[in-house]
């Protein structure tokens, strides 16, 4: 397979070029590097730009957590427990999405992107006025309005909450904010993945890549921002784990020049012989016979 001298390559220029980066030597930056993913190891990714110019990007731990970007779209089969989904429906107080849900994202949770369960629109996580005492919170007199309607009627949530359950006949719970909600997909639901880690890069997928390189070491770089497209609709939720490499068999397979232990030896014998044991086990027979009173 061409990945493993790929993933060869790239262990061993891992270790190289962090020695480099850590002897501070000379940086050049370098701005949209643009290239298609050969292969992906813990903490690098190596880019190819053309088909002679292929770069190692590392990623160290001095990137922010925002400026890594992996985005694409995924099958229902992708959605596994532990991932964190936003989608925007209808909920009642008992946590019961009303409609099937036709779009949701796959998505990473931060202070700008919090879980809970809100009025879509409104900043901030928790559970919301939704699953809570509508007497509470209240301090504040409101005035008066006309045929309010009760919340929870037609009001457009926006649920944003960790997977704790996929069925089979497509129903998901997630909790969000403190508060269970439970919905089923749609049949063709759209689900894009919008995430800040590098967990489901594959080969083929685009990348685009800020950072800086040691200078006088070629396609050699340090990323400061990645961004990175799936070439692919994502089937796997599961988070890929480096392949390690495979060597080759140097002798010859079982069979090659014949397999011990088969049974044949007695075929490659001469004539003469199977002639000769074929008359022995005629006599025996015939000696074994018991003689008639």
């Amino acid at each position: 397979m061409k990945l493993i001298p790929s993933l060869l390559c790239l262990a061993a220029s891992v270790l190289t070029t962090c020695y480099a980066f850590a002897q501070n030597l000379e940086r050049e930056p370098f701005q949209n590097l643009t290239g298609t993913i050969k292969a992906a190891a813990p903490g690098a990714v190596q880019v190819a730009v053309t088909e002679k110019e292929v770069w190692v990007i590392h990623i160290d731990d001095t990137i922010k957590q925002q400026d890594i970007l992996f985005s694409g779209t995924a099958e229902k089969a992708f959605l596994r427990q532990g991932m964190f989904v936003e989608f925007r429906a209808q909920v009642n107080k008992r946590g019961l999405v009303l409609e099937p849900v036709a779009s949701l994202t796959v998505f990473t949770p931060s202070e700008a992107r919090p879980p809970g369960v809100l009025p879509d629109g409104e900043a901030g996580g928790g559970g919301g006025a939704l699953f809570g005492d509508p007497k509470e919170g209240k301090e504040k007199p409101e005035p008066k309005k006309a045929a309010a309607k009760p919340k929870g009627d037609d009001t457009i949530y926006r649920v944003a909450g960790a997977i704790s359950k996929v069925g089979r006949a497509g129903d998901v719970t997630v909790t969000a904010g403190g508060a269970q909600v439970k919905f089923n997909l749609a049949e063709e639901c759209k689900i894009t993945v919008d995430v800040n880690e590098l967990a489901y890069v594959a080969p083929g997928d685009k990348a685009v890549v800020q950072g800086s390189s040691v200078r006088g070491q070629a396609v050699e770089g340090i990323a400061s921002k990645i961004e990175i497209t799936a070439s692919k609709p994502l089937t796997d939720g599961t988070k890929k784990k480096p392949t390690k490499p495979v060597k080759e068999p140097k002798t010859p397979a079982k069979g090659a020049k014949g397999d011990k232990g088969v049974k044949g030896d007695k075929e490659e014998k001469p004539a003469e012989e199977k002639k000769e044991e074929a008359k022995k086990d005629g006599d025996k027979k015939g000696e074994a016979k018991p003689e008639k009173e």
